[in-house]
């Protein structure tokens, strides 16, 4: 493919996350005294647009996305992969600030882990450690044994996060954007 014109776009990881091994790794993983996880069904669902059009500005792939209010709706709470046990919000108690969050899908094929991201300025304070916990802990009450995560092999911090929690490679994927 190369030689008919394609260029190698990005590469991501494709890995598999055992469910009790990640949360294990993960005790004691809190969050600060300040912030509190709320289930996206109990949160601004244009401000959780927001945040997440916010997060993905830093995330390989989505840089300039930006989401309509119908197609948020559309792709968070009306997809049947979602779960309000897996999708959660870290909101500051005090001035009721979105954080971050992070983004269990529940696909009948498994679950994959679709997203996690706290705001610059937030970042370092344990937030999304004790996100990943907290919707891993909604994971396990399903049954399920692994969850799955892709990564951009450039972003360190989702490698160094894949690693921690004992992830196993399943593959990798590979974006082709032809070039004549």
């Amino acid at each position: 493919l190369i030689a008919a014109g394609f260029a190698d776009a990005r590469r991501q990881n494709v890995v598999g996350l055992p469910v009790e091994d990640a949360l294990a790794t993960l005790a004691g993983a809190a969050l600060p005294p300040d912030v509190e996880a709320r289930s996206a069904v109990d949160v601004d669902e244009d401000r959780l647009r927001l945040l997440d059009d916010e997060l993905r500005q830093d995330m390989p792939g989505t840089p300039g996305w930006r989401s309509t209010p119908e197609e948020f709706r559309d792709h968070t709470f009306a997809d049947p992969a979602f779960d309000s046990r897996t999708y959660l919000v870290a909101v500051d108690r005090r001035s009721d600030e979105y954080l971050g969050l992070v983004r269990i899908w529940m696909n009948p094929g498994g679950p994959r882990l679709g997203a996690v991201g706290v705001r610059r300025g937030y970042r370092r304070r344990g937030i999304a450690s004790a996100l990943i916990a907290t919707a891993l802990e909604g994971v396990r009450t399903t049954g399920a044994t692994e969850v799955t995560m892709e990564y951009d092999v450039e972003n360190v911090a989702s490698r160094t996060l894949a690693e921690r929690l004992g992830a196993r490679p399943l593959g990798t994927r590979i974006e082709l954007v032809y070039e004549p």
